[in-house]
């Protein structure tokens, strides 16, 4: 694994003093155009030695399919639904992920014919699914990135029933990871309570 139980800033944690020859898929539910957390780590392991390869889900399809950006490998892959916005949007963008998910683990079988990958490692909640089927398929370790608590997150714009069905949903596929990782010590402490797998803190902070 590329991460080590101990607390610590993104670049600091991830590439520590031992050099990374592992290759690493990761899942994000955007484009990957504005993310600094998952860039951040992906540049780490990529400086470590590493090879990360990132599928990103282009929802308005307006980026190139695939790019490489600082030695990071990302595959778009795109529905052909639009997202919609407002208050009963949640059922259509909820099945345009789910159509997502299997665009996506496609790919993933493709791309892993290419360069066989070593870990999987899934950033929130709305991309664990994906990584599941593939630790199945491929039989190699699954890394959960949980940014938020999803639940507790999506129960801001969605109703508490919504909000409830994802924390029961996230209670039950967390324990399937082989690994967490968290982005501070409260979160950890949520999920230690639903899973015993060892639980990471990276932070969202740059190294001094």
């Amino acid at each position: 694994m590329p991460f080590s139980p101990e607390g610590g800033c993104q670049d600091e944690q991830l590439t520590g003093k031992r050099s990374v020859t592992i290759n690493v898929l990761m899942f994000v539910a955007n484009p990957f155009t504005n993310d600094p957390r998952v860039y951040a780590e992906a540049k780490s392991l990529v400086q470590a030695g590493g090879r990360v390869t990132v599928v990103a889900w282009d929802s308005k399809r307006e980026n190139p399919p695939r790019q490489t950006w600082d030695g990071i490998d990302i595959v778009r892959v795109t529905t052909r639904l639009s997202p919609k916005y407002g208050a009963a949007a949640w059922l259509w963008n909820g099945f345009n992920l789910l159509l997502w998910w299997r665009l996506a683990y496609r790919r993933a079988l493709i791309l892993n014919k290419e360069t066989r990958f070593d870990v999987i490692h899934c950033h929130d909640f709305d991309t664990l699914a994906i990584g599941i089927m593939l630790k199945r398929k491929l039989k190699i370790p699954l890394i959960y990135d949980a940014h938020e608590i999803y639940g507790y997150m999506i129960a801001r714009t969605l109703p508490l029933r919504i909000a409830s069905i994802f924390l029961w949903l996230e209670k039950r596929l967390v324990p399937k990871a082989d690994r967490i990782i968290n982005a501070w010590e409260a979160q950890q402490r949520y999920f230690s309570r639903i899973t015993d797998r060892p639980i990471s803190i990276i932070m969202n902070c740059k190294p001094l």
